[in-house]
């Protein structure tokens, strides 16, 4: 059979290459990793030959280059309320605070990627969350609702090394059973969190002085944005990413 051959060359499993996307589909994560290493000619056909295996539509506008990839997240964000599509990777200096990722190579890792049940990622939380508040994170994980302020996403946020600035977000995914959340890095920066904290980004606000470490604090809700653009910190724990 072709099937193990075809999976070592495209990292697709074997058993989707041999059965299709039936029964438990697998995250937008690992999908996003089959094409890690493809080329095209046209450097928009990495985005848009994914629509099909994401089951998002969206026009498809040769010329506008890189962009195509992040018009496809945002499709997939408003069809789908998977978090493990901000579980990227970017291991160069040009980070820039983008909740985004710019190219598909950026889930190169994520091959193995799978959903958590959310029965075991609430579990994970309860030594950080008020008992009184576990019943309404289901919920919360349900939907990404989207307004005219953007796309309002839920996460749980805690401080990380000590640092008034540095947070990390725990997702609903993870790489293997048994192995606890897939956590991103947030960095604080006056009322904005951004994407990080890649040396480049890190360099940017250490410059601004809004990096000094401290003592652990609870975190303030938070808005996640795609670019590097002035937001407003929403008074409740819903989070947003702002499509601007």
């Amino acid at each position: 059979m072709l099937a193990p051959t075809l999976a070592g060359i495209t990292g697709i499993p074997g058993h989707i290459l041999t059965h299709g996307l039936c029964g438990n589909r697998p995250c937008v994560a690992q999908i996003m990793s089959w094409a890690a290493n493809r080329t095209t000619t046209r450097v928009e056909d990495r985005a848009y030959s994914l629509m099909g295996l994401l089951e998002v539509n969206m026009p498809m506008l040769y010329g506008e280059g890189k962009k195509a990839f992040h018009r496809l997240q945002l499709e997939i964000i408003r069809a789908s309320n998977d978090q493990s599509i901000f579980v990227w990777d970017c291991m160069n200096d040009n980070l820039t605070g983008n909740i985004f990722a710019d190219d598909p190579s950026f889930f190169e890792d994520c091959g193995r990627m799978e959903p958590m049940d959310q029965d075991e990622y609430i579990e994970f939380l309860k030594e950080d969350v008020p008992e009184e508040e576990l019943d309404s994170i289901e919920d919360r994980l349900g939907t990404f609702p989207i307004t005219n302020r953007g796309i309002h996403i839920w996460m749980f946020l805690r401080p990380y090394r000590d640092s008034r600035t540095l947070f990390e977000a725990l997702l609903p995914c993870r790489l293997r059973p048994s192995e606890p959340p897939k956590t991103i890095d947030l960095v604080l920066s006056e009322s904005n969190y951004y994407r990080g904290p890649g040396p480049g980004l890190w360099d940017l606000l250490s410059s601004t002085g809004t990096t000094s470490a401290g003592p652990p604090s609870p975190p303030p809700p938070m808005e996640i944005v795609p670019s590097l653009s002035q937001i407003s910190r929403p008074a409740t724990s819903q989070h947003h990413i702002q499509n601007r």
